[in-house]
């Protein structure tokens, strides 16, 4: 505890020291705190929740503080609320967040990932079947309706978790099988110029290897700065790539990746990786703020607040199939954006309201705190029923990856984050029902014969 408080100490001396306002270095603090704590967890728990809360922050807590700084001319899409008011109702939210979050007490944190002989046995014949098994279901994807190839979509995520199971079985055996399945996400990436699978389940690898094997301080640092470097990179590389191959009609692939990378990376080029304006724009990706101070702003001046009405709409495409609801809102839908954020976003852009602000649409500054709960609440529940899946086997855990996969991304709709949680806490459900009446049998074939 001693350790974790130093970080927002030192900030706070900092702020104090370049003469930050009270709101900003309170939220710098804060950030830092989470960031450590994400940190130095990292070695003695399966530390998913402080990744969550730290992710939040960056979004929330970092990236408007220093925007805050900044001249908000600089931005395309800059703060359109003052700084004291952005933060009394953010900072409230995160603890908000923070109790839903740990309101059930889980020990699905802190598992043992070592297995009898017998165990690993029998997982390395599953997970190597489980791997090709998610190959195959990404492959045929583009063959099935959208309906239904998204189910399709969360059953092949199964193949990370068995990669990162083998790897932690035997690296040595088993590194090609995770390389295999990095490189192959990395070649989706780059076909559709989405890049945020990738980012993901990269960093979900690190979270759990580093609990898993208990990586020394050296190695988590080198960790971090290369996840720091890589994200900046794709930020940076990607509006190129996406230009050239979206727009200016090239062939994706890595040829064209690779040029628009040696763009990106020229030192006089504007477009450099080094250039203010990529910085103000990678500035601007993490900062989904710009969103909720849009919608802070846009609420006060109409003031039609709409109490739970999105929610039914977000539940109903949720749960319903498309044949029992057809008017139902899709995954990337633009009209509730357009029509509370106060921006208007065209066709190919896609951008999510998030969920503070639906909870100011529906009550204000009460209902971003109220929302905050109850979505760290969900997470909980989440936490509950995967932690009794992880009686049957220790990787079951792995399966709060591709289940809170869009949960943990706060550029996300809160519809999508439902539909996805629905969809994939019901895949997975059944996989391991199938699993533990399997691993029954299992049990009963090698338990010897007692002669009375």
């Amino acid at each position: 505890m001693r350790n974790l408080l130093l970080a927002p100490l030192s900030i706070l001396f900092l702020c104090y020291f370049f003469n930050f306002d009270f709101y900003i270095s309170l939220s710098l603090s804060f950030f830092s705190f989470l960031a450590a704590r994400f940190f130095i967890n990292l070695n003695y728990f399966f530390s998913f929740r402080e990744f969550f809360l730290f992710h939040y922050g960056l979004n929330y807590l970092f990236s408007p503080a220093i925007s805050y700084q900044l001249n908000q001319e600089l931005f395309v899409y800059g703060m359109r609320i003052n700084s004291e008011l952005y933060f009394s109702i953010i900072l409230p939210a995160f603890v908000f967040l923070y109790f839903g979050l740990y309101f059930f007490r889980s020990n699905l944190f802190s598992i043992s990932f070592s297995l009898t002989r017998f165990w690993a046995l029998i997982n390395e014949s599953i997970l190597k079947y489980w791997i090709l098994f998610g190959f195959t279901l990404r492959f045929i994807l583009p063959l099935f309706p959208t309906e239904f190839s998204f189910f399709l979509y969360v059953g092949s995520m199964i193949r990370f978790v068995a990669a990162f199971s083998l790897f932690s079985l035997d690296r040595i055996k088993y590194k090609w099988y995770l390389f295999l399945v990095i490189f192959f996400e990395l070649y989706f990436a780059i076909s559709n110029a989405m890049f945020h699978d990738l980012l993901m389940w990269v960093i979900f690898f690190i979270i759990f290897i580093a609990y898993a094997h208990k990586i020394t301080f050296r190695t988590k640092t080198l960790f971090c700065f290369f996840m720091l470097f890589f994200l900046f990179f794709i930020q940076s590389i990607k509006v190129e790539y996406r230009s050239r191959t979206w727009i200016g009609g090239e062939e994706s692939g890595m040829i064209t990746f690779l040029n628009s990378g040696s763009k990106v990376f020229g030192q006089s080029s504007e477009n450099s990786i080094f250039a203010e304006a990529n910085f103000l724009n990678s500035l601007t990706r993490l900062n989904q703020a710009w969103i909720f101070s849009s919608v802070v702003d846009r609420m006060d001046r109409v003031r039609d607040f709409q109490d739970l009405r999105l929610i039914g709409i977000y539940l109903e495409s949720a749960f319903l199939p498309r044949f029992l609801a057809p008017n139902k809102i899709k995954s990337g839908d633009k009209e509730l954006f357009n029509q509370y954020s106060g921006h208007t976003i065209k066709e190919g852009t896609s951008m999510g309201l998030g969920v503070f602000s639906d909870g100011y649409i529906a009550f204000g500054t009460v209902g971003v705190w109220v929302f905050a709960f109850f979505f760290g609440l969900l997470f909980s529940i989440v936490f509950k029923i995967v932690e009794s899946w992880s009686k049957i086997s220790p990787f079951f855990v792995l399966f709060i990856f591709p289940i809170l996969n869009y949960a943990v991304r706060p550029d996300c709709e809160l519809q999508t984050i439902l539909g996805h949680l629905v969809k994939a806490t019901l895949v997975f459900g059944l996989i391991m029902l199938y699993y533990r009446r399997y691993f029954e049998r299992e049990l009963e074939i090698s338990r010897p014969i007692q002669v009375k």
